[in-house]
């Protein structure tokens, strides 16, 4: 019998961006099958530094009790109006092709800690951060695009996605700010 895992309390977690001198080698984003389609780990062991010296995204790593487990990698984007639904559409703006939104573009949870809500904690804290961005600059959405096996995940964190596109490798997955 598998033991019980208990849920990170948001108390429990401390966040801050990533630094030159964070060793995140030990953290484990693989699949239950030890795949890695996102790319997750090569991503924080030899990107992640570079897109935030270029500005191309900022990742924030969260530590349990002092030791990394997560992060996610924000940026801003637009997300094409025809990858929405009809129902988001917004009437004032129909001339627009594209909407301005804040880009999850990376989010990874260690192994040993998924399904003990870090990945539902991080995704509140990209929504509360994406709301207060959106009363300085246009930011009406969050969005992602998210590989097959992570569309779930997005779907519990009040994500969704234009049900027509759902074959595709790579799937815009949307939630509304406003």
């Amino acid at each position: 019998m598998e033991p019980q895992l208990t849920d990170v309390a948001p108390t429990d977690l401390a966040f801050r961006k990533v630094e030159p001198d964070d060793d995140l080698s030990n953290l484990d984003f693989t699949q239950e099958d030890n795949t890695d389609e996102a790319g997750l780990v090569e991503f924080i062991t030899r990107e992640a530094l570079d897109y935030q010296n270029e500005r191309l995204g900022i990742t924030y790593v969260f530590f349990y009790r002092l030791s990394p487990i997560a992060f996610v990698t924000l940026s801003m984007a637009d997300i094409p109006v025809k990858e929405m639904t009809q129902d988001e559409k917004v009437d004032a703006a129909e001339q627009l092709r594209e909407y301005s939104c804040l880009l999850v573009g990376r989010l990874g949870v260690d192994k040993t800690f998924r399904e003990r809500h870090v990945g539902s904690y991080i995704c509140d804290w990209v929504t509360e951060k994406a709301r207060r961005l959106s009363e300085d600059v246009g930011c009406r959405y969050i969005v992602a695009r998210a590989v097959k096996e992570s569309v779930g995940f997005y779907s519990k964190c009040r994500f969704q996605c234009n049900m027509e596109h759902l074959g595709k490798p790579r799937v815009w997955m949307y939630k509304r700010l406003i």
